[in-house]
């Protein structure tokens, strides 16, 4: 890690939604440059997660410190100006506004004409295929590519933690590859990724550590290569043909 303080760091966060408690007491860290995954059922509580953490959701209990900052429960665009960043569950993006408007859109908070002029160039380098269909409606782009235009639209916020949920979701197995190589592009440009995916086979893959979540609860923890190893995890989230071949 780049210093001490250099951390997004959650302590005993709790999300409830009425009498439902969604998440319990969940504690996680993702260091400065790490790629860290949250694996787990549907249901498990891990996009209730990510929503408390960039400020969608209001945790009930528990803290979020950002760099030693405490920013439980700030509005999202105030954590957003904190360079943190969500790629939603579905894409989400603006369905009647052309590539390049969703991309902008992604740096709503920034002043700074060129180096937007440079970032939105910078994306493009990272997915050709938004270069070509700038002008197009973001809503007639296939799936994949809505994929991408939703992860470029957050490196706009130039984010110092990118948070992803479910990037593989109605994926084709090949474009999943493509994004996912992508994504490991991003992180050893040194930006802190926080990704849920149920794909937890391609996660363990390709990240440093993990957390597994179950019914709202850190239920296991370790490097990457220890979750693919463990027999819970193999039996639980790889299934047995996935376990084998790891």
């Amino acid at each position: 890690m780049k210093g001490i303080g250099e951390m997004l760091n959650v302590e005993n966060m709790v999300v409830s939604y009425g009498n439902i408690r969604a998440v319990r007491e969940v504690s996680l860290t993702v260091g400065d440059g790490e790629f860290v995954v949250l694996i787990g059922n549907n249901g498990a509580g891990k996009t209730s997660t990510l929503k408390a953490i960039c400020g969608v959701n209001s945790p009930s209990g528990g803290t979020v410190n950002l760099n030693g900052e405490n920013i439980t429960g700030k509005p999202s665009h105030k954590i957003a100006a904190k360079r943190v960043a969500m790629v939603p569950e579905g894409r989400r993006v603006f369905a009647g506004m052309t590539v390049r408007e969703n991309l902008d859109m992604g740096a709503f908070l920034r002043r700074d004409k060129k180096s937007i002029e440079n970032d939105r160039e910078t994306v493009y380098e990272l997915f050709p295929v938004l270069r070509e269909r700038f002008r197009q409606p973001a809503g007639t782009l296939s799936g994949g590519e809505q994929q991408m235009l939703a992860i470029g639209r957050a490196l706009m916020a130039q984010p110092q933690y990118l948070l992803l949920d479910e990037p593989s979701l109605g994926l084709a197995p090949i474009m999943v590859e493509s994004i996912f190589e992508k994504i490991v592009q991003i992180n050893r440009q040194g930006i802190s990724l926080l990704m849920v995916e149920q794909n937890a086979f391609l996660a363990l893959s390709v990240a440093n550590r993990g957390y597994v979540m179950d019914s709202g609860e850190i239920v296991l923890a370790g490097t990457a290569e220890e979750l693919l190893e463990n027999d819970m995890v193999k039996r639980v989230y790889l299934g047995m043909e996935e376990a084998e071949e790891s």
